[in-house]
């Protein structure tokens, strides 16, 4: 690891000792490299390690026995995609970037769903379907359902790290899709739903993975129009 610069030591310290375990073949219940060894490869000071092993320590990527050191524990994608939840909330800018990402994710998605998608999947996405439906006059219901769909999509995908991903997306996005749904109406997402449901239903990969990015070409659109209007009645200094 190369010595660190004064900048923001800590972040920098935490993602240097993600980028050592990743590329130094360590393995799960491994010992990483003590605090002075990490201070000396670092050039920082103990605080600073610290607070970096402590981060590591908390999304769950290692963990501390009481006179021995840190440990690796049991790696998966989802440690990592936990540790970016910070890093994305949330502007309105941010908010149009996380929409245009959704397109290309879930896109996707829904074309290896149509491929992959068993009895059990199918069931799963119709049920929520169908409580959206019942929920059409409950924004929040309404909201929860509509992102339940789109996780039953990503789950019948088979692919395990596109459903972490939406996983994250479900959080950052249920609270503002309430918000959405209240001042654009909630027909137009349970017509594309529909559409995307069926075309799974008939295993159609090209037809889902088209009607889900229209679907979702439709909400940025919207989410366009709503940060200009956001940022027309801010009001200036």
């Amino acid at each position: 690891m190369k010595p660190l610069v004064r900048s923001n030591l800590c972040d920098e310290a935490y993602n240097s000792i993600i980028g050592y375990i990743t590329s130094s073949g360590l393995v799960s219940g491994d010992k990483i490299p003590s605090e002075s060894q990490l201070m000396d490869m670092l050039n920082v000071g103990r605080n600073t390690i610290r607070a970096a092993l402590n981060r590591l320590t908390a999304i769950g990527l290692i963990e501390s026995r009481q006179g021995e050191g840190y440990f690796l524990r049991d790696v998966n994608v989802s440690i990592f995609l936990n540790s970016l939840i910070p890093v994305l909330l949330f502007s309105s800018g941010d908010l149009i970037a996380l929409t245009e990402f959704r397109i290309g994710v879930e896109s996707q998605a829904a074309y290896l769903a149509a491929k992959n998608a068993d009895e059990v999947d199918l069931k799963e996405m119709n049920k929520y379907l169908k409580l959206a439906f019942e929920n059409i006059d409950n924004e929040s219901m309404f909201a929860k359902c509509d992102m339940d769909f789109h996780l039953a999509v990503a789950k019948a995908s088979k692919n395990k790290i596109l459903y972490q991903l939406f996983e994250i997306i479900k959080t950052l996005y249920t609270v503002w899709l309430v918000d959405f749904v209240a001042n654009h109406g909630k027909e137009k997402s349970d017509h594309f739903h529909n559409k995307v449901y069926q075309a799974i239903v008939d295993r159609d990969a090209e037809k889902a993975s088209d009607y889900m990015k229209n679907h979702l070409y439709d909400v940025l659109h919207k989410v366009e129009m709503d940060v200009r209007h956001e940022r027309s009645d801010a009001p200036t200094l």
